[in-house]
């Protein structure tokens, strides 16, 4: 069976920026829902790279937010191709202008995806945070029984992060080994799966986001029905590469 066999009335979820090209359900989990003590999604502030912490090169967002496309260059890495295989799009907003969110926002943000009454096939996390409270967890916890599968970008190097750090997400950091169509099993405490970092224009989004949307593009091309444990066991047989990725 193709992936886009029985896939319509299903959904796909990017919690990121707001999705333009791509037909999406826009779900707002509440703009206000800051606080001074939270950590800060992938500590990235407005005009900065979530992929690298670093700036974007001159005149990269010229035109749209850094948020708008950074999730664009999620939904397309994503969903181009057999990736979408005629599932909706949901799209839970919690970047602005700038890339830089809550703990409160990307908790509602999984609130939104609990009350959402269909079936919701992924969940792409294409961000991190380096903590995660007690009500996360249990919305992961929730999340992970309720949707088919979740995945989430892991900096190939520091500090593990959040939601990729849960046991029942499949995290995803770059591979410069994989091309168009590959992904490797890495098994690393950190990242179990990794995916060509590779941007879609110089000077564009890059790195561990793009790595996971691509991952997640191929999860769906693969699997109808995708779920878990089989997602992991499956993506594991199949990867192009087994084993780390070993600079010289």
């Amino acid at each position: 069976m193709r992936a886009d066999e029985g896939s319509r009335g299903r959904f796909v979820a990017i919690i990121d920026g707001p999705v333009s090209r791509w037909p999406a359900r826009i779900l707002d989990p509440g703009a206000g829902a800051t606080s001074p003590d939270d950590d800060k999604a992938h500590a990235a502030g407005p005009g900065e790279n979530p992929a690298t912490g670093r700036g974007w090169p001159p005149g990269a967002l010229d035109g749209r937010s850094a948020a708008a496309r950074h999730a664009q260059a999620l939904a397309d890495a994503m969903l181009e191709g057999r990736g979408g295989g005629g599932r909706e799009l949901l799209n839970p907003v919690v970047f602005d202008e700038g890339l830089r969110s809550s703990v409160a926002r990307v908790n509602a943000a999984f609130d939104a995806l609990l009350a959402w009454p269909e079936p919701v096939d992924l969940v792409l996390c294409a961000f991190g945070l380096p903590r995660a409270d007690d009500g996360m967890l249990a919305r992961l916890d929730a999340l992970s029984g309720r949707v088919g599968v979740i995945v989430a970008s892991a900096p190939a190097r520091g500090a593990t992060v959040w939601p990729a750090r849960h046991p029942g997400v499949l995290s995803v950091q770059g591979d410069a080994r994989c091309g168009d169509g590959q992904w490797s099993w890495l098994g690393l405490e950190h990242a179990t799966f990794g995916a060509s970092p590779a941007g879609p224009a110089p000077g564009g989004p890059a790195g561990a986001s793009l790595a996971a949307a691509r991952f997640a593009g191929l999860l769906l091309a693969e699997m109808t029905r995708p779920h878990m444990p089989a997602a992991a066991a499956h993506m594991a047989a199949r990867a192009t590469f087994h084993g780390r990725e070993r600079r010289r």
